[in-house]
């Protein structure tokens, strides 16, 4: 259990396994310095806030779950989604770095990123989405009401399906193809607005 206002890094040790209950209750818990963090169990946020930066690694296995209330961000290193993850709306998921795995991805609530999302599961957003650079490799379904913005001038790469019934803004940056199956279905309204290209 993590309690008081400052901020614990684990950046010593190589590998940190968690199979029980990990509580966040203050502060900031970070994983620092290629730290593996091995999750078979529960990571609980609880008005706190869970990070992770400097090529640090977390491997989220069968049957666990991270949940709570509070930030939970991945900058600069590695979310290793092997099984499925479901972010509540209490929960504020952010990520400038790298998603994998087999696992499917749900986030409810507006989730902004860059870097790199690949693997096989899909891409879930049941609020808006913000991409503001690097590869989408998972199916994401852009839902009806919501919106999906392409922002910041750094270069888009999809390697996936997207099926949009909602908006999708595309302010900046281009777009490349990675895929020979990748595919956009817009089935409602596709607005750009900014200096934009895109090619293979």
């Amino acid at each position: 259990t993590k309690t008081g206002p400052g901020t614990i890094s684990w950046s010593v040790m190589s590998a940190l396994n968690n199979a029980g209950t990990l509580n966040v209750n203050e502060g900031v818990f970070e994983l620092n310095s290629n730290v593996t963090f091995n999750n078979t169990g529960s990571v609980v946020i609880n008005g706190a806030s869970f990070s992770m930066v400097s090529n640090a690694i977390f491997n989220h296995n069968s049957a666990t779950s991270v949940s709570g209330t509070g930030t939970f961000s991945s900058n600069g290193a590695q979310f290793n989604v092997n099984t499925d993850q479901v972010f509540p709306a209490t929960l504020n998921f952010s990520c400038t770095s790298q998603i994998n795995g087999p696992g499917h991805l749900t986030i409810n609530n507006n989730f902004t990123w860059s870097g790199n999302i690949i693997g096989s599961g899909n891409l879930i957003l049941n609020e808006n989405g913000t991409w503001n650079g690097g590869t989408l490799e998972r199916n994401l379904n852009v839902l009806a009401g919501k919106t999906l913005t392409l922002a910041t001038a750094a270069n888009k790469y999809l390697a996936s399906t997207i099926t949009n019934a909602g908006t999708i803004h595309w302010q900046d940056g281009g777009m490349g193809w990675n895929s020979g199956s990748t595919t956009i279905t817009n089935n409602n309204i596709f607005l750009i607005s900014g200096n934009t290209g895109t090619g293979y």
